[in-house]
């Protein structure tokens, strides 16, 4: 798993995938970012997530939870193979530019 994602258990038994800088700063997703004049902290990556979600992985909408504060974002779930899912997917979209630019294409607010 990139730098920057990490699954955590909380007290509770649910998981948390915590999204902060993936990758480094080399990475070719920064340009994309300021092509397309976004921040890239916390809320970039909770509106990647919610777009990744949607177009990809529709069947765990519902059985996640997305957030995010200034310089990360989380995503929250019972199952620990839906996080997994996603930082596969978030892995893929820093590695191919084309499927990231896809995704700030339809996502919602973002910032």
């Amino acid at each position: 798993m990139l730098a920057g994602l990490n699954i955590i258990q909380y007290e509770d038994g649910r998981f948390g995938l915590t999204i902060q800088e993936p990758g480094s700063p080399e990475e070719a997703y920064w340009d994309l970012f300021e092509e397309q004049e976004l921040q890239g902290g916390g809320y970039t990556w909770e509106g990647i997530v919610h777009a990744l979600v949607e177009m990809r992985l529709g069947d765990v909408k519902t059985a996640i939870e997305v957030g995010a504060e200034a310089d990360n974002a989380y995503v929250n779930s019972a199952d620990r193979n839906v996080l997994e899912r996603i930082a596969q997917l978030l892995e893929a979209a820093i590695a191919y530019t084309d499927l990231l630019l896809e995704a700030i294409e339809n996502a919602d607010d973002i910032e």
